[in-house]
């Protein structure tokens, strides 16, 4: 059992896990969803692709959390990239106001899949291209579901350790 496994049985972490299992014959991106929702240890997730084919990680915080209101979260919570998202909007049942929590994979060294289809971009056949290329000999790789939801975990085992 690998650390995060541990830690969120420890935890008592509760979720749907989002597990994609990938053939590795075709680009992991197009073997996955756009949208992903699930609960973890009672945090409403979600998994977003953008127009970009980017995934964003988002957990959302209800207003009777501790987290709502605390300042700095981004400099407390460790997570891919940093949060590039941090506001506030009201539930999805519109009765109560929520902490929106994002995180994107769009960082130096990631591989997007609309970069990927550009051939003339990555100087390679982007049929040939399944989940990394090398361009000036920087490794691009992209961040795939699996990753995302193991990010969110973090987040979330992070956040039950500052109770």
């Amino acid at each position: 059992m690998d650390l995060l496994s541990t830690l969120a049985n420890h935890l008592d972490i509760v979720s749907t896990a989002i597990a994609v299992n990938y053939d590795g014959h075709e680009p992991e991106w197009t073997q996955e969803e756009d949208h992903y929702s699930f609960l973890i240890k009672g945090y409403p997730c979600e998994i977003i692709r953008n127009y970009r084919g980017i995934l964003i990680g988002q957990i959302s915080i209800a207003q009777d959390s501790a987290f709502y209101n605390m300042e700095n979260l981004d400099k407390i919570i460790n997570v891919y990239g940093g949060f590039t998202m941090d506001s506030f909007s009201k539930s999805v049942d519109g009765m109560s106001m929520q902490r929106i929590l994002r995180f994107d994979c769009d960082h130096f060294g990631d591989l997007s899949p609309i970069d990927a289809r550009r051939a003339d971009y990555l100087g390679q056949n982007s049929q040939k291209i399944i989940n990394s290329v090398t361009k000036n000999s920087q490794k691009y790789i992209y961040k795939n579901v699996n990753f995302v939801y193991n990010e969110l975990v973090q987040v979330v085992i992070q956040m039950e350790q500052l109770k």
